[in-house]
């Protein structure tokens, strides 16, 4: 199964635990590569993620996600750890932890997405990294790619460039960046 594994997205997954502190909430990484994912469509027609998201009730969602993190555990890089829900009982909250004995060097990262996706993705932890989940969420439910997809559908990021193919970086109006 991990050969078929798109190996830009397991180093951007790593690259964000590694940028925040070793430390990711699965939610916020949902949200981060979605993110990173729309806006390097905006600024260079193409995704940095092999992700597809769809559209759910609680925003954009890449069930694949899953295998990937699930990889990085297996091979070491990452560990998970699930923490009980306080509010809602039974229910837990999972976060993932960079290995300490895993260096994680720009230059590897650079060399595997090159220097524009890493500009795309340093752009998304700067802005929205440490943002608080319910600010991050209230963001993203509020862009128009998610309010004009309906619940369970895929979501077309490249709709964006559809509706507006002449878009600059400058006329972005759903990002702040």
């Amino acid at each position: 199964m991990s050969q078929n594994l798109d190996k830009n997205t397991l180093a951007v997954i790593l690259y964000f635990i590694s940028r925040l502190d070793g430390v990711l909430g699965k939610t916020h990484l949902q949200k981060l590569l979605f993110l990173t994912d729309l806006l390097a469509i905006k600024k260079l027609k193409e995704p940095v993620t092999a992700l597809e998201f769809r559209r759910y009730k609680h925003g954009p969602y890449a069930q694949s996600v899953d295998i990937y993190t699930s990889n990085l555990v297996k091979k070491g890089f990452i560990e998970v750890k699930e923490f009980p829900l306080y509010s809602i009982p039974n229910k837990t909250y999972t976060r993932y932890y960079l290995k300490k004995s895993t260096p994680i060097k720009k230059d590897v990262i650079l060399s595997l997405i090159g220097p524009e996706k890493l500009i795309v993705v340093d752009e998304v932890v700067d802005s929205f990294g440490n943002l608080g989940l319910r600010n991050l969420l209230d963001f993203i439910y509020d862009l128009e790619v998610i309010k004009s997809t309906k619940n369970n559908s895929l979501l077309d990021l490249a709709k964006t460039l559809k509706e507006n193919p002449n878009t600059k970086d400058e006329d972005a109006e759903e990002l702040p960046f």
